[in-house]
């Protein structure tokens, strides 16, 4: 239990999530989103986290995950499949009933899920919780029950899981694959207590920014109502503004999807979007909505603006146009 005890929090630190995590204050379901290296390569998956406060602080907590639809070795989208399946992990085959597989060719059993995915998340909440229990409470006097285990989860996963976690903060648009499960379930097992986090996630008022600095994509996109654009780093999908720069007015609201990391084959040095271990084509397939007249001209405006030269990594976003009455 040791390992995931917080003795103290940063005052600087607090005051700063306090206020990215302003509309969610009061709230008295703690809800986390985390994003965990998968088993097999550095792609992540997402999970939702739902804590109830315990009644009495011997009790343990309750706790809902929720599960996004990647595999959880290899990152990639999973599909239903009535075919027999062979497991990955443990290598028994199963005939009957529908399966899960992902992209890239992966099974994994329900027991083998339990074991290597869900029951070690699950411990790691509970015992974080457990451990942290009486600074929650104190936390909890002053800033709230949502935001006292928000508090103690970042400075976890900052301090002891950095390399295989990530604490994400929360947008009303970071989440909208989680949306309709809390809906569905979540609101009937607490009675309703966390609808003001449900009216953040479904408003439309909430979004995030994506910013274009190249002409010629943010052209594309205005003029034809979709663009493929190639960004450094992964980024929230969802609902968006789209801005030019920070003190830039909005000129836009889109929708941003994202496709799969931009990588370089060998021998032949052609580039492909692919996604974990599934490729998802060509990065000349999507270069007739980039803005930009082919994959050199395209990847030489990335040099431009990113000091010179190519990123580390790159990741394709498909950005669309909302409609005005939407």
């Amino acid at each position: 239990m040791e390992k995931s005890r917080i003795d103290v929090l940063d005052a600087k630190l607090r005051e700063k999530l306090k206020e990215r995590w302003k509309d969610f204050y009061e709230h008295k379901v703690a809800l986390i989103l985390l994003r965990v290296k998968c088993l097999q390569n550095d792609n992540r998956r997402n999970f939702l986290l739902v804590v109830f406060p315990q009644e009495q602080l011997d009790e343990l907590p309750s706790l809902i995950i929720y599960f996004d639809n990647k595999c959880a070795l290899c990152g990639s989208e999973l599909i239903p499949t009535k075919k027999p399946v062979k497991c990955t992990i443990c290598g028994e085959i199963f005939e009957e009933g529908e399966k899960l597989v992902c992209l890239g060719g992966h099974h994994i059993c329900d027991k083998c899920y339990e074991e290597l995915v869900e029951k070690p998340i699950t411990l790691l909440c509970l015992d974080a919780l457990v451990a942290n229990k009486e600074i929650i409470r104190e936390l909890s006097k002053e800033d709230g029950y949502a935001m006292a285990v928000a508090l103690v989860f970042y400075e976890l996963i900052k301090h002891r899981f950095e390399n295989t976690i990530d604490f994400v903060f929360f947008t009303g648009s970071i989440i909208p694959e989680f949306s309709k499960v809390i809906s569905n379930i979540c609101l009937e097992q607490c009675e309703g207590m966390c609808s003001g986090v449900m009216d953040l996630l479904k408003s439309r008022e909430r979004k995030t920014v994506i910013y274009f600095k190249s002409k010629k994509a943010l052209d594309c996109l205005l003029k034809n109502g979709e663009v493929y654009t190639i960004r450094p780093k992964k980024r929230f999908e969802g609902l968006a503004y789209v801005k030019t720069s920070k003190k830039g007015r909005k000129l836009a609201e889109v929708e941003v999807k994202y496709v799969g990391e931009v990588v370089q084959t060998a021998p032949d040095d052609e580039w492909f979007v692919v996604e974990g271990a599934y490729a998802k084509g060509k990065l000349e397939e999507f270069v007739d909505k980039s803005g930009f007249n082919s994959v050199e001209e395209w990847l030489e405006e990335v040099r431009k603006l990113n000091s010179g030269k190519l990123p580390d990594k790159m990741f394709l976003y498909h950005v669309k146009l909302l409609e005005e009455d939407s």
